[in-house]
């Protein structure tokens, strides 16, 4: 049974003490204690077992590929990520800390490359990508992380390149 602390209640409480009891009893009986944070090594299990099923992960759906093959590859991937730690993760979490750690990695490309096109090229002040960055960013595609390599100075510029000749 969990112990709890009386000491915040004061006379004009609306629950005496012995209801607060009671009451604070089953609050924190349904509660669900936060999982811990992932760690450097279910990370690196993460993106590796990640970059293994990157085709079954992130195709297109189609006759050979259903939402339920796509889950049973994640459900895979949370089996391996859990037995690192022994922290029983699901497939929620999994999705979810690789969106956060593909978001990271490519704002950090990102401003590694703005900051490189800002420098001309020299020594960026921003650092470098770790090797668990540089895995994740060589899963995306170079456009989402590097931009488009053309740019237009207006929408005349454009359409010329886009007219036969």
């Amino acid at each position: 049974m969990r112990s709890v602390d009386f000491r915040h209640v004061t006379s004009d409480c609306l629950f005496t003490s012995s209801n607060l009891c009671k009451f604070c009893y089953f609050i924190s009986w349904g509660m669900a204690k936060r999982q811990p944070n992932f760690s450097g090594e279910e990370v690196d299990v993460l993106v590796g077992e990640v970059e293994k099923k990157e085709k079954i992960l992130f195709r297109s759906f189609g006759p050979g590929l259903s939402s339920s093959v796509k889950d049973g590859a994640w459900d895979e991937v949370a089996t391996k990520v859990s037995a690192v730690s022994g922290v029983k993760r699901d497939r929620g979490e999994i999705k979810k800390k690789w969106a956060v750690i593909k978001s990271a990695a490519k704002m950090k490309a990102a401003a590694i490359n703005r900051e490189r096109v800002r420098t001309g090229g020299g020594q960026s002040a921003e650092g470098n990508l770790t090797g668990t960055e540089q895995r994740v960013v060589g899963l995306m595609s170079g456009v989402v992380v590097e931009g488009l390599s053309t740019a237009f100075d207006s929408a005349d510029d454009m359409l010329q390149s886009l007219t036969c000749k």
